[in-house]
């Protein structure tokens, strides 16, 4: 870990997606799944242009996410069949990793401890869902009680990195952004907290990602916000 000057921090506000639990599971099959159709380049950079061009409206709430993903697939060069075919297949496979969605290694734990210290928690999440169902899945998780609040792109209207998201989250904590920091894994979203004067810390992150800390375990949040952990021998 890149320890930076985050020490003495309020307030957290996290990402869910990649940083709380692994939201991988999905994109993983999508490529795969292209892939065995022959398109050109089917790795995890093709998605860069779904999440740039077509998911930030599934986000906003203007469009459903089936609808969007088969706009995608059409640029791409993939035949109506094997759309079809694809669609009907996604919405089993989304179903079937919705229920088998578990927390990243030490989530729980690191959480709970930032909650017992008093420290304030928020969830701020680009999401086809609304806050509630959001909050539903974390109570699931087992962390939801440590969040105050969740902010989601689909009932504000606007993602990240937008400034909006970010600030609601601080408003719902009555934060300054000098006292909080954000807990992201996206190159775009961490330069967005930035820009709202957020502390940055990167999790689980792309590599062009800039941030003032980088965490190789969630557990070293707690040495971010100056708990302290002990840490077993790796291996």
């Amino acid at each position: 870990m890149e320890k930076g000057n985050c020490f003495g921090l309020a307030g957290l506000l996290l990402d869910a997606d990649d940083v709380l639990y692994d939201a991988s599971a999905w994109r993983r099959w999508l490529v795969q799944v292209l892939g065995r159709f022959g398109v050109e380049g089917a790795d995890v950079c093709l998605l860069r242009g779904w999440e740039q061009e077509y998911a930030p409206d599934v986000y906003r709430g203007r469009r459903r996410f089936a609808e969007a993903l088969e706009a995608f697939l059409l640029a791409i060069g993939l035949r109506r069949a094997q759309i079809e075919e694809l669609l009907a297949a996604s919405q089993g496979r989304l179903r079937v990793l919705a229920d088998s969605v578990r927390a990243m290694p030490g989530v729980k734990t690191t959480l709970q401890r930032l909650w017992e210290a008093g420290l304030k928690m928020a969830v701020v999440v680009n999401s086809a869902s609304p806050a509630s169902e959001i909050r539903a899945q974390l109570e699931r998780l087992g962390v939801g009680e440590f969040f105050r609040a969740i902010v989601s792109s689909w009932d504000l209207g606007v993602p990240k990195p937008a400034p909006l998201p970010y600030w609601t989250a601080l408003r719902e904590l009555g934060l300054r952004p000098e006292e909080a920091g954000f807990v992201g894994h996206d190159a775009q979203e961490l330069a967005g907290a930035a820009a709202v004067g957020l502390r940055t810390i990167a999790f689980n992150y792309d590599q062009d990602a800039q941030a003032d800390v980088f965490l190789h375990r969630f557990e070293e949040l707690l040495d971010v916000i100056g708990i302290g952990v002990k840490y077993a021998a790796a291996g």
